[in-house]
């Protein structure tokens, strides 16, 4: 019986392609690996600590949320006093992100919606020129502030990660996200409260 070995046929062009190939998967899988995905919804995130959904919670702040802060596009002071017999929806985000950033326009629409009996709050991590270009850039209908100590104290946001905490009149936190946002259930809730 006769093998390839015996004919006169070089396999050296057969490995050749072989290695070809192998080589252009492995460079393509790389390359979608370290791509990054922003789907046009929110996914939570399986199994993890970041992605929790949780309801009727207060905040770690012993139930108070303090802070005041000077919103970076006109510079007036934003409170919770500011805002009172509402609720607040207070969004932080990182801009150089562009999934924390894409969620904004959808804040934004929200803020539309439920315009004057909601108020939605952006909390960026960052300095004032940067976050300050970027809110007037993205032409936002809300205020947007600095992380603070009242803030993080009121809130505990994880380092640079984002989180939507929805917040009654009375002010107790009655939905929070931690890295990813179900706007579907948000606006149901926020429909939910304002017919309190």
């Amino acid at each position: 019986m006769k093998t390839i070995f015996d004919k006169k046929v070089s396999v050296l062009p057969w490995i050749i392609s072989f290695v070809v190939i192998i080589g252009a998967s492995a460079a393509f899988y790389i390359n979608m690996s370290e791509t990054a995905y922003i789907p046009d919804h929110d996914i939570p995130p399986q199994n993890t600590v970041t992605g929790q959904e949780t309801i009727e919670s207060v905040n770690p702040n012993d139930g108070k949320i303090i802070f005041a802060q000077k919103d970076v596009k006109h510079g007036k002071t934003i409170s919770p006093e500011k805002f009172e017999g509402i609720p607040m929806l207070v969004y932080f985000w990182d801009p150089s992100v562009p999934k924390h950033s894409a969620r904004i326009v959808k804040l934004a629409a929200l803020q539309k919606t439920y315009m004057k009996k909601m108020i939605v709050i952006g909390v960026a991590y960052g300095n004032t020129n940067d976050i300050a270009g970027i809110v007037s850039e993205a032409g936002l209908n809300f205020p947007v502030v600095l992380q603070s100590a009242g803030l993080t104290a009121s809130f505990s946001p994880k380092d640079g990660e984002s989180l939507c905490a929805l917040v009654s009149a009375e002010r107790k936190i009655v939905l929070r996200y931690d890295g990813f946002i179900d706007f579907d259930k948000l606006d149901k809730k926020i429909a939910e409260l304002l017919q309190k």
